[in-house]
């Protein structure tokens, strides 16, 4: 998720450079110049914008489910957390899992699946309660399957299961 600051900082910076331009009437000759250092200001904040924002993209380990999302995840190993916005145990999991995804394996994605509308996936690996947590490898064969846990239990799941 983009924070917000980043955006607030963009919109004033236009701002400032918008007002600078209105107040003070420059000649064509000026205008241009002004112009060019616009521009270069104008790439350098997308620049820096990119750069600042990249942590919040690489390395998500933890992230909604989405069909073309997991398609294109490059990530050797990916877990299946299905999840019910109703189920307690899952709001407890999903938390836990947003504050320890710096410790989730470099090498592992894990995706938040909504257990009532992913129908098909449930299907697939046999999932018949909420808060399951199925480990697959690039090809989206399973390897294990367990219920329930937290941040260090998937751990260990994952390093008993792929080592």
């Amino acid at each position: 998720m983009l924070h917000t600051g980043y955006i607030v900082c963009i919109i004033v910076a236009l701002y400032k450079m918008k007002t600078v331009e209105t107040e003070n009437p420059m000649s064509k000759k000026a205008f241009k110049e002004r112009g060019m250092n616009r521009k270069y200001t104008l790439w350098i904040m997308l620049i820096l914008f990119t750069l600042a924002t990249l942590p919040a993209f690489a390395g998500n380990s933890y992230r909604d489910y989405s069909k073309s999302d997991y398609e294109k995840s490059s990530e050797e190993y990916r877990v299946y957390f299905f999840h019910a916005g109703w189920c307690s145990f899952c709001r407890d999991a999903d938390m836990k899992l947003k504050q320890g995804k710096d410790r989730i394996p470099e090498n592992v994605v894990v995706y938040k699946t909504d257990f009532d509308t992913e129908k098909k996936l449930k299907k697939q690996y046999g999932v018949f309660s909420q808060h399951t947590f199925v480990l697959v490898d690039r090809e989206g064969n399973e390897i294990a399957q367990w219920s329930g846990g937290d941040i260090q239990k998937l751990i260990d799941n994952v390093q008993e299961h792929t080592q």
